[in-house]
Formats: structure tokens, C-alpha cells, sequence
């Protein structure tokens, strides 16, 4: 199944809306066809959606793999708003996933927080960041890999418009490294609920074109 079809059509549970979806296989692709690094880091699986979604672009690309990251629990001390699925370890359900869309090929997977595992990450060209959605958390995970991100890269940023606190931890992060720039897009048809912290102008224009192209090809129009 091509990125765009499972964009579409991907089952439950997923923490991402069909736009949501649609705008990281754009992100993605533009990352990949500027950055010279193959890896797309995600920071945030839950039950893997997103996972096996990366995993489809990265197919699409000579060498490009997918690399997760989660601690598979929810940290009691955290305060949480999710209902009791949520509270439940995940790793089985995300296994399984990834298992069932046969992506094990292109995707290895690191058990812990983002911040402990930077030391064992290579050059990235994309970091999806949809881990801890505190200020602090985005913050250090802003911090933890923005250096681990090839220039010709970007950092897709899920939830960025529905939560004050990312908003918050990202503004904090692009006051302190003026190199990084924020871009939102949306369409009429794709208002995606993300953003991207990118270096590179490249990038920066690839997205929006690779956001297009891809929203006319969910619209059933030829690609």
C-alpha cells in the first residue's frame, strides 16, 4: 500500500487525523528528497500509525529507514486527559502493527524517553515530535535532537495547533537558536493540525509543494 493510500485509509487507533496523516508523508518526502541523512526519527508511536506510515515514504527512497522511540507507558506523574486505553502499555499493540503492514524491514525501534536515547541516533533528515506535549518535555526534545537534524532536514511538529504548551516549548526553543525557522501550512482542503522547524529554505518550499501535490492526490485527482 503506497504512503498516500495508507494516509487515507489507515485503521484505528491512530492519534492523527486523515490531514494530520497527509501532511507527514508530504514532510517526510520533502525532507528526504533535499537531506542527505536516511533516517526518519519519530519520537512518539503509540500504537504505531505513524510508524508504518514513515516506513511506506521511506520506501520510496533508496537507503531511508525509520527509527521510534517510546517508553510504551504512561508516566503516572504525568497528568493525562486520555481515557483508560491510554493508560495501558502499548508495545504489543505496536508490534503488531508494525508486524501486520510487514515494515520491520525499514523500522527499528528504541523502548525509553527520547532525551536518554539522543546518544544513540544517527543524522535524521526528519524528527517527528509527538512525544511528551508539556512545554518542558517539547522543549528538551526540541533540544535533544534539533543538533541530530541534517540542515537540508526538518522537525514536523503534530499537535502544534491545538496545544498552547508545544507552542509554548517550540517558541522557547526558537528564541535560543535563531538558525531555525517555524513554518505552518494549510490548505482548504488539508488544514493539518502541525507545523515544521526547518534551516533550510529548500525544505521550507519543498513541504507546501509536497503538501499540495499530495492533498489533490487524496482528492482523487491524478498524481
Amino acid at each position: 500500500m503506497d504512503a498516500l493510500t495508507m494516509a487515507r485509509t489507515i485503521a484505528p487507533h491512530t492519534m492523527m487525523t486523515a490531514d494530520d496523516r497527509v501532511a507527514l508523508v508530504a514532510a517526510a518526502r520533502a525532507a528526504l528528497g533535499i537531506a542527505s541523512a536516511r533516517c526518519i526519527l519519530e519520537i512518539g508511536t503509540y500504537h504505531g500509525a505513524s510508524t508504518v506510515l514513515l516506513a511506506a515514504v521511506a520506501r520510496e527512497f533508496d537507503g531511508a529507514w525509520v527509527l521510534a522511540i517510546d517508553p510504551f507507558r504512561v508516566d503516572p506523574a504525568v497528568p493525562r486527559h486520555w481515557d483508560w486505553r491510554f493508560r495501558e502499555p502499548y508495545f504489543e499493540h505496536w508490534a503488531a502493527r508494525v508486524r501486520e503492514h510487514q515494515a520491520w524491514d525499514v523500522v527499528l525501534c528504541i523502548v525509553g524517553k527520547a532525551p536518554a536515547a539522543a546518544r544513540l541516533v544517527p543524522d535524521v533528515a526528519l524528527c517527528m515530535v509527538d512525544g511528551d506535549h508539556g512545554t518542558e518535555g517539547i522543549l528538551l526534545d526540541l533540544k535533544s535532537y534539533a543538533s541530530h537534524v541534517d540542515p537540508g532536514g526538518a522537525v514536523y511538529l503534530h499537535d502544534y495547533k491545538t496545544h498552547a504548551t508545544i507552542r509554548s516549548g517550540v517558541d522557547q526553543f526558537l528564541s535560543g537558536m535563531p538558525a531555525w525557522k517555524l513554518v505552518t501550512v494549510g490548505t482548504s482542503k488539508a488544514p493539518p493540525n502541525c507545523a515544521l522547524l526547518v534551516r533550510d529554505d529548500g525544505v521550507a518550499a519543498q513541504f507546501p509543494r509536497e503538501l499540495e501535490r499530495a492533498t489533490e492526490c487524496v482528492g482523487g485527482n491524478a498524481c
